[in-house]
């Protein structure tokens, strides 16, 4: 077993802020949220939940694009309007 360190740019929220959605585990079990975790082994109280975004945009046009679907599918999901961009490690 091994530790995996990456980075992820993620439309969302902290955990903590949708801790009282309905089905907010189910979502991240399932994969319908995207996730990151600050530290190994780190409790989903302190994951980065939301859209994770790609690494690479050939311009500025496709980065807002990609920020707008993002900002759209969370919302439609979670029925939270107040997700940002957030850059957050990623150690699994």
């Amino acid at each position: 077993m091994g530790i995996s360190m990456s980075a992820k740019l993620i439309f969302g929220v902290p955990y903590e802020e949708l801790a009282e959605l309905e089905n907010i585990d189910e979502m991240l079990d399932d994969g319908v949220l995207d996730c990151a975790s600050p530290y190994y082994d780190s409790p989903r109280t302190e994951w980065v939940v939301g859209i994770d975004l790609s690494k690479e945009y050939a311009g500025e046009a496709e980065v807002v694009e990609a920020i707008r679907k993002a900002r759209k599918e969370f919302e439609e999901l979670t029925g939270c309007p107040v997700g940002r961009l957030i850059t957050s490690p990623d150690i699994t």
